[in-house]
């Protein structure tokens, strides 16, 4: 390529095999945006270069036929590409004639230019075109059973490597791999204790329900269990009745538990109740299909708090001041916030706990809660308070303070940790109450 043609253009331009390496002057067609916004023509190309547009023909003549760049050929005068290498006379000049060298040999089915551009050559030397595609095509034959040896190899070796990488990062990756199959395995139980805990939990909950039905139907179970407890001459008197249908057993005393001394005063321990009327505030628990459990809550010396569920603990204790204004209807009932209770209970909402006599003693706090200096404690029960939940720590150690006060007559129950409290009961999600002062674990009674 000479001049300033770009190097493509030399290998645009075919020619014969005698024609090879022959220098010609040349010229491209111009781009529309390069002729003033119309298609370059031959007549223009004729009169930039040879200054006659009638001389077209001659250019047309000398590249009709002849493969471009971009595979297409110059066969209508009137149809030019931009970009397109055209060969001119020998006198053309002007800025758009270059020069060029023609190294390519002309395809046989070039049309009249090419014909007319071998026009008067000699034919193709022996071992010309013909030898040289018959020895391409040797050589290609000749690669082909090479590759089909190599592919497979190649193949292996590719797939042994991946292979290989994959084994070291699994070796390298060993521990964190065992560590996270421990952790599902981890979560894999856990879920399936999740769900077999709230399956249970469910069971046992609709067997609570049923139980608490049928323990609301038999209204002779608590008249039982308080002519057991009147009939009991033992001192101190009973604690608690079981009842079941061949009738009802006086379980245990106060002092057969380890709960007797009194909350925050380990080794003070409740004197014996003085001999004469008693009257038991009987309540119950829990129990089983076959049992039913009942407690004298007269011997609850000042609180019963109920931990655990927190809709569970409020459940028992409304069941608990329920049954006790049933069983004692000589009991004042209040509730320190709305209770939530039916008429038919005849608990009064207070707020005001001084009205009702249950007034602190005097230079008492919770740390004194539950101490017995008189034994007519045992034998007079004048009320029963329930605390809603959400009062303040305050409230509740003032409460306290006021119910185990000596003489006071007093019990509170509130669905809660309860400082001071003389009874501790704890309900879980499945409905199942842990009494410490019976050992034992029920399920639980409700409203």
């Amino acid at each position: 390529m000479l001049g300033s043609l770009p190097p493509a253009a030399a290998a645009s331009l075919p020619a014969p095999n005698q024609e090879r390496g022959r220098e010609v002057k040349v010229a491209v067609v111009r781009a529309p945006g390069q002729n003033g916004g119309a298609p370059d023509s031959l007549g223009q190309v004729a009169e930039r270069t040879l200054g006659d547009p009638g001389r077209a023909q001659e250019i047309f003549d000398l590249n009709a036929g002849r493969r471009q760049s971009d595979g297409s050929a110059l066969t209508d005068p009137a149809a030019l590409e931009a970009g397109w290498i055209l060969i001119l006379p020998d006198d053309a000049q002007g800025p758009d004639v270059r020069a060029a060298l023609l190294d390519e040999p002309a395809d046989a089915a070039n049309g009249p230019g090419g014909a007319a551009a071998g026009a008067g050559e000699e034919p193709d030397e022996p071992g010309g075109e013909a030898e040289q595609a018959a020895g391409d095509a040797a050589d290609n034959g000749a690669s082909n059973p090479i590759l089909d040896r190599l592919r497979w190899p190649i193949v292996l070796a590719v797939l042994g490597g991946l292979g290989v990488a994959v084994l070291t990062t699994a070796i390298v990756l060993r521990r964190r791999i065992r560590l996270r199959l421990r952790r599902l395995r981890a979560l894999i139980r856990a879920a399936r204790a999740w769900v077999v805990a709230g399956w249970r939990r469910r069971a046992s909950l609709r067997r609570r329900s049923e139980l608490v039905a049928l323990w609301q139907e038999d209204a002779s179970a608590g008249a039982t269990a308080a002519a057991a407890f009147r009939s009991s001459t033992s001192l101190p008197p009973a604690l608690t009745v079981s009842v079941r249908a061949g009738g009802a057993e006086v379980l245990g005393h106060p002092g057969h538990s380890p709960e007797d001394p009194l909350p925050e005063h380990s080794g003070t321990r409740p004197l014996p109740a003085a001999a004469g009327h008693h009257s038991p505030a009987v309540a119950r628990v829990g129990g089983d299909p076959a049992e039913q459990v009942f407690l004298d809550f007269a011997q609850c010396r000042g609180a019963l708090g109920i931990e655990g569920d927190p809709a569970l603990a409020l459940d028992i204790a409304r069941s608990v001041v329920t049954q006790l204004s049933l069983a004692a209807p000589q009991l004042v009932l209040l509730s320190l916030g709305p209770s939530g209770l039916p008429r038919s209970a005849s608990v009064t909402t207070v707020e005001d706990l001084d009205r009702f006599g249950l007034l602190p003693p005097p230079g008492a706090g919770p740390g004194q809660a539950g101490l017995i200096t008189s034994t007519s404690i045992l034998q007079q029960l004048t009320g029963v308070l329930l605390i809603q939940p959400g009062r303040s720590q305050h409230e509740l150690d003032d409460v306290v303070a006021r119910c185990s006060a000596p003489g006071s007559g007093w019990i509170a129950v509130y669905p809660g940790s309860l400082r001071g409290a003389h009874w501790r009961w704890t309900v879980s999600r499945d409905g199942m109450l842990t009494v410490p002062i019976l050992g034992r674990t029920l399920t639980a009674t409700g409203v």
